[in-house]
């Protein structure tokens, strides 16, 4: 789909009968990342065409999902329950698409998913993500603790809190520029989903959609 919406050359990419999902195209536009139930559950790459062969690039009893790429095409981003401790813990870890090395960038007893890399200049990366942690202190995850976004450098280092609220919110999306992140946001006395963006700092926190219906995974989208 281009970007006035138009379908075209419809085709699968993948044809072995496995389950594929979570697609992140490269910024580079070369290669996709993907998840997959074929052999062990892990992220794999392929070529955005679908003419190179599938390889796999994480690997664990846990599932890898959410994967998303960094600025260089060279490094991916996932959310994983590799090394929990406790029921409902995820963390973030970051893969080397070449060596295929591993390591965390969040830890401790949150459940951190949906992460979203920057794609603007590489000197200045930072993911976004949703974290639930232990707002009650009783020593584990409920569902009555709230989600919220978060920033952090692209290395893991000074994650903070952007919203900090009584209400979910989940699927940040960092805007092309690195300067804007669109989210969504649940609220209980209307019991729907919102899109809502705010910048990068986590200021101007503004509602984008007000529907019946609810709203879910927004995307940034270059116009044409």
């Amino acid at each position: 789909i281009d970007a006035k919406g138009n379908v075209s050359d419809i085709r699968p990419l993948v044809t072995k009968q496995f389950s594929n999902w979570s697609p992140a195209l490269s910024p580079d536009g070369g290669r996709l990342a993907f998840v997959s139930s074929r052999t062990e559950k892990g992220i794999y790459i392929m070529s955005a065409d679908g003419r190179r062969e599938t390889q796999q690039r994480t690997t664990d009893h846990e599932s890898d999902a959410e994967p998303s790429w960094a600025p260089d095409n060279k490094h991916i981003v996932f959310s994983s329950a590799r090394a929990a401790k406790n029921p409902g813990e995820r963390h973030l870890y970051v893969v080397d698409v070449d060596s295929r090395e591993v390591r965390p960038l969040t830890g401790g007893l949150v459940s951190d998913s949906r992460p979203a890399w920057s794609t603007e200049d590489p000197q200045k990366q930072k993911i976004a993500f949703a974290r639930r942690e232990d707002r009650n202190r009783n020593g584990r995850l409920d569902d009555d603790d709230q989600t919220d976004i978060w920033i952090m450098d692209g290395d893991g280092k000074n994650p903070r809190n952007l919203t900090n609220s009584p209400a979910d919110e989940n699927h940040p999306a960092i805007s092309p520029d690195g300067e804007w992140i669109a989210f969504t946001r649940y609220t209980s006395e209307k019991s729907r989903t919102d899109v809502y963006v705010m910048t990068i700092n986590g200021e101007f926190i503004t509602q984008l959609t007000n529907d019946p219906a609810d709203e879910a995974w927004p995307t940034w989208v270059l116009p044409p």
